[in-house]
């Protein structure tokens, strides 16, 4: 999804400074037709899925302040994480409008990078586990 309005949110806090997001679903599927199905359409089943998201923001502190925004520093690697994808408002880009997807993340990867002493931005991966809501 590509927009301006779009975040991720965790306990309806924001990641401070975020500059990209994105959400990615894989669902995996079999063909449920075979010899004595009577049509020659394919008719394949969703048997099972997957998720996983990237978070990239710019770093003003490593300090934490959950209170009003969230830092990749918040985040530790292995522990699970509830976050939501929102559109927020037009007016706010800090308040959620409505939630598109929601579930239950795992990061497996944080990493910060500074450029040629530029601005530090930090890259969120993370891994789906259990269910997503959309």
């Amino acid at each position: 999804m590509k927009g301006q309005r779009y975040r991720f949110f965790k306990s309806g806090v924001q990641f401070e400074g975020e500059t990209s997001c994105e959400l990615h679903i894989s669902i995996e599927t079999e063909e449920s037709g075979n010899k004595d199905t009577d049509t020659n359409v394919n008719q394949p089943v969703a048997v099972g899925y997957s998720f996983d998201a990237t978070i990239e923001c710019q770093v003003s502190s490593f300090f934490s302040d959950t209170n009003y925004s969230i830092k990749a520093s918040d985040l530790t690697v292995g522990q699970v994480e509830e976050l939501a994808l929102c559109k927020t408002l037009e007016s706010s880009q800090t308040t959620p409008d409505r939630t598109i997807a929601d579930g239950t993340f795992i990061p497996t990867s944080i990493s910060f990078k500074a450029d040629n002493k530029k601005t530090v931005t930090a890259t969120i991966k993370l891994e789906g586990t259990g269910e997503l809501s959309v």
